[in-house]
């Protein structure tokens, strides 16, 4: 999580600079902030004492929130046990082994994440220096150090800070916990909220629009986030289920920022126009687009003086300084629930042909390819059951139609190049198709997506319909999990490959067929069109024409557009047959795939260890048996019997095989017979036959 935050540090920002431009206040604001100092002071001087801070280290980071009062809550000042001082340019180099610096990261990364919060402020305090740490999604900016003298004027300029000058997020606001419209909103979210996150206030949100008067804001009352990335350096996308007051109705919001370029769409800007084409299945935008004001600024300071001496001294080597703008956007479109309460094997292959039908229009309608189909990107409407293709923050332009027709090098189902500010490889790594995982640059196409979403229903197909647990976790750790480094760049596929040409089998059909045929029929005819197109791709790829054979270039195969999946897919639908509650409804798998996941991997662990304690007990009982039966032939050999003598040795010799027992036990049948004729008479003919016995005892190893 912290590595790449500290690639993203800039480090040394001289203090007045840092004041300067970043916590902009009227000098002449002269504030009483004596007991919040004393309050730090006294706090930094407890967590000091146990050492001597210039040998120890041992400091206090400390989060600076909307309101100074909460500098003097416990909670606030947070120890992080004796840590050197990881912004000095010895410390920053991350030496091999060395956890400190990202156990920093990883608790501002955290802190940041849990307020709503444009930036935040952190101060690090020491028992004579003191840093302040700016923080944003682009990476954090860290003061030079100042002496503790210092501190008080700086307490004193923060406190002139209004909240949104300190980075609260002044479109996320209280209301009265005991109003009409927060007992509504509360009463309407309460089934999409879990009981923990229960506790959290209601709050309003605003949202961007275009056709409301006053603020510019369309206001939806918020509970809790049943989506929330924290990570830094990343869209930080949260979702939470809204109450909006207005229309009486729960409706999505999302909260993302997203990279700042001229020549990208916002996804709201995409969501207007797959609405106005009329393009089905696609979410209804109500409102959306970026927050005035609302952008990161870390990648201002990048060029600084001070920012490429640190980068120098520290000794990184290639410490990158490649920081995007971010803006902060909102929306909120259509509600639906997540794939997987899908409910039955038909119900699910509806969602999906859902989603199919509306990439295929986006594409003919809109010319946009959607680049990130998954399994938490494809939703139902709880009310029609019918499937939502949602989340097209990733989607790339196409090129036209008549573009395509003047020019026949130019594939009308393929990205345009280098047009969506993004990396041509994008998505969800699970899903990816085979080409998009190789290591090789490949343009994202209309196959790459169709490929995505049979990965997808194989993913739901795995995890909650009824499978052996063995095959489901194999499934996802080959299949969608795996993947290797070359050159740095993680490369996968190689599982998926071989399971579309049929060399890799995960005796799914088997286990399928008689719960739910329709739905193994999709899958088997899905699996043949994409593994039929992935060698039509090698076999192009590897054509060299041959003009004395005559030979022609391969030939596209059936998914070289939507027709021949559409038609197979249609006929399943409608003539499949299909059993009502075919899918696994236990409460485990009303969940998400990662908790049914690690449910799988938990009871895997389980049986292996019972199945370990099973052959121990089986053996144990085995050698008792072996015991026993021992002891009985020791009590038979001793009463005489020449038999009993002969089985106990050869039960005590597990290496010899069954016919040289039975020479054995056949030649003491002799002897014993021979004895008997000869009317128990000693001779030498008997005498030379004992020893041949004894010969062959020995060679055995009785």
């Amino acid at each position: 999580m912290s590595s790449k935050v500290y690639e993203h540090c800039l480090v040394g920002m001289p203090y007045k600079d840092f004041l300067t431009a970043l916590i902009c206040v009227d000098t002449s604001l002269k504030t009483d902030n004596d007991e919040a100092y004393d309050t730090l002071v006294a706090g930094l001087k407890e967590n000091l004492a146990s050492g001597t801070p210039a040998k120890t280290g041992l400091g206090l980071y400390v989060m600076l929130g909307n309101d100074l009062a909460q500098l003097l809550e416990a909670p606030v000042l947070r120890s992080l046990g004796p840590l050197p001082d990881v912004f000095d340019a010895g410390a920053f180099t991350k030496p091999k082994g060395d956890k400190t610096l990202d156990k920093v990261l990883s608790f501002i990364e955290d802190e940041h994440s849990r307020q709503s919060n444009v930036f935040s402020f952190f101060l690090f305090c020491n028992a004579d220096y003191f840093r302040v740490i700016r923080v944003d999604q682009d990476g954090l900016i860290v003061t030079e150090r100042m002496t503790c003298k210092r501190l008080s004027n700086f307490f004193q300029r923060f406190d002139g800070l209004s909240p949104a000058q300190r980075g609260y997020d002044a479109t996320v606001r209280d209301v009265s916990q005991d109003s009409d419209e927060a007992g509504q909103a509360r009463e309407a979210l309460k089934p999409f909220i879990s009981t923990s996150q229960q506790i959290e206030p209601i709050r309003e949100m605003g949202v961007p629009t275009a056709h409301e008067g006053g603020d510019g804001l369309r206001w939806y009352h918020i509970w809790a986030p049943t989506i929330q990335q924290t990570r830094l350096l990343s869209r930080a996308t949260r979702g939470y289920p809204a109450w909006d007051p207005a229309d009486k109705k729960v409706v999505w919001i999302k909260d993302s920022w997203r990279a700042l370029d001229d020549d990208l769409f916002p996804e709201s800007e995409t969501l207007r126009q797959l609405n106005a084409k009329g393009v089905q299945f696609s979410p209804t935008l109500f409102c959306g687009g970026d927050l005035p004001g609302q952008r990161t600024r870390t990648h201002e300071f990048v060029d600084a003086l001070w920012a490429r001496e640190f980068i120098e001294r520290s000794c990184n080597n290639g410490l990158h300084r490649m920081h995007h703008p971010r803006i902060h956007h909102r929306l909120a479109e259509t509600y639906g629930r997540p794939l997987w309460e899908f409910e039955s094997s038909k119900h699910l292959l509806q969602i999906l042909h859902d989603a199919f039908t509306c990439h295929r229009m986006a594409v003919s309608k809109c010319r946009k390819l959607h680049r990130d189909l998954s399994a938490w990107n494809l939703l139902y409407d709880p009310k029609s059951k019918r499937g939502i293709l949602t989340d097209w923050d990733l989607c790339a332009p196409m090129p036209n139609v008549e573009a395509c027709k003047e020019d026949p090098t130019i594939s009308p189902l393929v990205q345009v190049p280098n047009s969506s500010g993004r990396p041509d490889r994008t998505g969800t790594w699970t899903f990816m198709s085979v080409k998009v995982q190789d290591a090789d640059p490949h343009l994202h196409t209309v196959q790459d997506d169709l490929e995505a979403l049979f990965w997808v229903g194989l993913y739901m197909i795995a995890l909650y319909m009824p499978i052996p647990e063995a095959t489901a976790i194999a499934i996802v750790d080959e299949l969608f999990q795996s993947y290797t480094f070359r050159g740095g760049v993680p490369v996968g596929g190689d599982t998926k490959r071989s399971f579309l040409s049929g060399s890799r089998n995960f005796e799914l059909e088997p286990s399928l067929e008689s719960a739910c045929p329709a739905l193994t029929t999709w899958l088997r005819y899905y699996k043949k069109l994409t593994g039929d197109w992935l060698r039509y791709l090698t076999a192009r790829e590897t054509y060299t024409p041959a003009p004395l054979l005559d030979d022609a270039p391969p030939a596209p195969t059936d998914l070289h557009d939507y027709d021949k999946l559409d038609q197979i897919w249609r006929r399943i639908l409608d003539h499949g047959v299909f059993m009502d509650n075919d899918r696994l409804n236990d409460p485990d798998h009303k969940r998400d795939p990662f908790h049914v996941t690690a449910v799988y991997r938990k009871s895997l662990a389980k049986e292996a260890d019972r199945q370990v304690e099973l052959q121990a007990s089986a053996r144990f009982t085995l050698a008792e048996s072996q015991r026993a039966e021992a002891e009985a032939r020791r009590a038979e050999m001793q009463r005489g019997n020449p038999k009993a003598s002969i089985e106990l040795g050869l039960s005590q010799n597990s290496g010899a095989d069954a016919s040289r027992g039975d020479i054995l036990l056949k030649r003491s049948a002799v002897m014993k017979a021979d004895k008997e004729d000869n009317g128990g008479k000693e001779g030498a003919h008997n005498d030379s036959r004992n020893e041949q016995v004894d010969e062959e005892n020995e060679v055995f190893g009785f």
